[in-house]
Formats: C-alpha cells, structure tokens, sequence
C-alpha cells in the first residue's frame, strides 16, 4: 500500500505539472506527453486535461453564443407546452399529443415551435435509451434525474447552437460521457468541439452521415490489407461494415463493458483524433478473428461485434494491443486518398459512358431524320448551302459533299428501287396446235387429253390465241373450269 501511494503521489505530481505548464508539453514533440497518457491520466485530471486537450476554454471566450439565455428561452418553450426537463416520461407523452394533426394548438403554433417540439421529443425519447445503469441517468435517484435534466438541455442548446446539424442520435452519448467529468456549460462547449473540428467528428452527425460513410470504407479498406482472409470470410457472408462499425464510431466505443478502457480509449482519441477510432476497430477484429472465423451465419456473427465480450477488452490486455498496432495516420489519409481517386475514375468514367450515349442517340436521331426527308429537298438545301460555300472556299469539297447527299438512298428511294428491280411476269403465247407442221416436232399440248379435244378447250383451229389479249375474267373462268371437268371425270 505504502508503494501504491507513493506511485499515486508521483503521479499527481507529474500531472500536476503538465496542467500548469501546458503550453511547453504541447511545443515540438508529444512523444513525452502520448507516454503519460498511455498510462493513464487520474480522474481529478481528467476535466482539465480534456478541456486543454480540446481547446473548449478558447472557444467558448471566443463565441458570443450565450449558453444561459439558450436555456432560457428553451424553458420559456418547456412551460407553454406544460411540461419539464426533469418529468422526462411525463414529457413524453404529452408531447405526443402534439403530434396528432387533428389537435387544435398544434396548428395553431408557428413552423419554428413546431420543429422545437420534435427536437425536444426526440432528445427526450433518446434519454432514456443512454447510460439507463450510471448511477448519473438513473430515473430512481435525485442525483439521476438533474444528470438526464442536464443532459436535455445540453443536447437542446446544441440543436439551436447548429441548427444545420441540429440533433442526431447518438450524441446523448458524447454528451453524457463529458457530463460524468465535466459541468453543463463546460460540456456543453467541450462537445462543440468534438462535433465541430475535423480532428474529431466534423461531418459525424450531419444529415447524410457523410464522414462515417467514408470513414467505414477506409475501416473496411485496411481490413482487407492487415486481415484478407477475415475480410474475404465478411465478403462473402455479404456484412458491410456500416452494420456494426456504426455503432462503435458515432458512441466512440463508449458501449464498451469495461469502462476502464472507455476512458483510457477517450483519453488517446482527445490526444490523437479519429486515428484511434481507426487502431480501436482494427484491434477489436483482430482479438475477435478467431471467432468471427468459425460463424457461419449472420445471428452467429453480429452478436460478436455488436456485444463484445468484457474478456476481449479487459483493460489491461486490450489497451496493450491497441497501442501494438500500427496504423499511423498517414497510412489512413493514404487509403482515403485512394479512396477518393476510385470514386472520381468512376465519376469520370460515367459522365464519358453517358456523353458517348448521348451522342449516340443524336446521331441515331438525324440518322432517322435524313432517311425520312425526301432526296429532291435534300439535295436542294444542300445544293443552297453548296453554292454559299462554294463561292467562299473556292473548293470542290462542298461539290462532292452535295453529292453524296444527293446520291443516299432514303427509304422511299430504296422502295422505288425494289419496285423496278422486281421481275416481270413471263408472257406465254399459244398458237394454233394445227400450224406445226410435219416435220416440227410434236407439241407435248397435243399429247395431253386435257388440250387434245379442241371442242373442249373452245378456240377455234385456225385462230392464234394469246395471253396478251386483255380477256374477260368470266370467260376465262369458264372456259378453265368447262375443260377440267371432263378431264376429272
């Protein structure tokens, strides 16, 4: 115990003096100040150090925002609506009245209060929901209920600080984790900080969730690289990293079971920025592969990641291995350039894709249009252009041009064509069978007992008949069908 205490008593001395003398620890190189981090920073340090870690003192002198009129006028708004910060499930419900499009004072409020109301009811809702077993949010202690009244109004000024962000699910967790350290107001700016520099979580909590889109596909980049085969084993079980690396990234890991490594995970991500976020994932694969491995399903796999057992993140064995692994932040910035260039190549190769189509379909387009103009028009307002340009270049392009034109063949062209290519039909003549004469050769007509009868065929002996003569049909129809039946018969 003796020994206990004198580390403990060095230790205060140490942060002690990196408190008061900030500004030479944070000149040059951090390597001095990164190893007493790694080793912990004591919990009657940790406010301060977090607050110089994000510079919350200089923002906050710097802002004219106003924190308490903020407050001010969100009780104004808490009290025409009749309800309280500190009777949250009260809340709850009367401001789902409010929701109901048939009730009276709801149409009655102006567009700006009506948006107010939902925030708050959504903030409300989401209370509940975080840190429900820390003795800070518990419903049944006083002590509990001004953490969850302190925490409303933390995320309530926020949403009217930046209404462009306005709130975002998971921010009560930010934002009650720097409550278990740090007082409202000094929270409050703390977790502007957090939301708002690109070191840490700008882009986190917008409304398209931009910056943890991008910063899942470089998790899922460098798992390819440091791990292929888990990383083909996910593949194919077709996980995307958005399922559960969501969750680990929006919270910063404060879902953890040991909140021993939380905070020891909090202090290097306040030292170092969202590269810790990154080693912090990359560890947790790397511990949980084995077993990640062996599933076979989805209901096998995602309680793995999703609820990670205390023995993977026992403080002692896991902070070790998420200092052990190497992820600097070049390498990070390196895949998200990669990352960054594949998406324009496709861009690019996209807006190519569709001009070749549009210009195909342009060409496609005249191409329909020529074919049904007529060849006389054509050739006319060519032959217009052609005088024009002939007079002006003085060459025989425009010349040879015109005739191309004039020479295409339209569709109606190419039907005329068809017509006059068609054969004709071959014009039979029939002579008299009694002009052979004996030494001509039998005509096989004589032979035949359908034109053998001459009474039958009903043409006279002497008379020449031919099938150029223009024939009434209905003789020739009766004629044809006299000389059949006997024929038949």
């Amino acid at each position: 115990d003796d020994i206990n205490d004198a580390n403990f008593s060095i230790t205060q001395r140490v942060w002690d003096r990196i408190v008061n003398n900030w500004e030479r620890y944070t000149k040059g190189s951090l390597d001095k100040l990164r190893t007493h981090i790694k080793r912990g920073i004591p919990d009657a340090y940790r406010p301060a150090v977090w607050q110089l870690l994000l510079g919350s003192d200089f923002l906050m002198c710097s802002s004219d925002f106003d924190y308490s009129e903020t407050v001010k006028s969100i009780h104004r708004d808490l009290v025409d609506t009749d309800i309280s910060e500190y009777c949250i499930d009260h809340a709850i419900i009367t401001l789902s009245k409010y929701e109901s499009v048939s009730y009276t004072e709801f149409e009655k409020m102006s567009a700006e209060k009506v948006a107010r109301i939902s925030v708050i009811r959504q903030i409300m809702v989401d209370i509940g929901r975080s840190f429900p077993t820390h003795r800070k949010f518990m419903t049944d202690v006083a002590e509990g209920k001004e953490g969850r009244a302190q925490l409303f109004r933390v995320l309530m000024v926020y949403a009217l600080y930046n209404p462009s962000v306005g709130y975002c699910q998971g921010m009560a967790f930010i934002a009650g984790m720097l409550l278990m350290h740090l007082n409202e107001e000094d929270a409050f700016w703390c977790m502007v900080s957090l939301f708002e520099k690109s070191k840490y979580l700008r882009g986190y909590f917008d409304k398209s969730l931009s910056r943890i889109h991008s910063n899942a596909e470089v998790f899922w980049r460098i798992l390819e690289q440091k791990m292929p085969k888990l990383w083909h084993h996910l593949d194919h079980m077709k996980i995307h990293p958005l399922m559960f690396v969501t969750q680990w990234f929006m919270t910063l890991y404060t879902g953890l079971p040991c909140w021993d490594t939380v905070l020891c995970i909090w202090d290097m991500i306040l030292f170092e920025g969202t590269s810790t976020v990154f080693n912090v994932a990359i560890t947790i694969m790397m511990l949980l592969e084995d077993k990640l491995l062996e599933s076979t399903s989805l209901t096998d796999l995602m309680p793995c990641v999703l609820k990670i057992s205390p023995k993977i993140v026992e403080k002692s064995k896991f902070m070790h291995a998420v200092w052990k692994t190497i992820l600097p932040e070049w390498e990070i910035k390196a895949v998200q350039a990669i990352i960054q260039e594949d998406k324009a190549d496709e861009v690019a190769k996209r807006k190519r894709l569709e001009s070749e189509f549009d210009s195909l379909s342009r060409k496609d387009k005249r191409t329909r249009i020529d074919e049904t103009q007529p060849v006389d028009s054509l050739a006319s307002k060519t032959t217009l252009f052609q005088k024009i340009a002939g007079i002006i270049s003085g060459t025989e392009d425009v010349k040879k041009q015109a005739i191309r034109k004039r020479n295409s063949i339209t569709p109606k062209r190419r039907q005329n064509d068809a017509r006059r290519r068609k054969p004709r039909p071959v014009m039979i003549e029939m002579k008299s069978l009694n002009t052979a004469t004996p030494n001509e050769p039998s005509s096989p007509m004589q032979n035949n007992p359908l034109y053998g009868n001459r009474s039958l065929r009903g043409i006279n002996a002497n008379t020449e008949f031919s099938f150029r003569k223009q024939l009434d049909k209905n003789m020739i129809l009766k004629s044809t069908v006299s000389a059949i039946k006997p024929a038949i018969g």
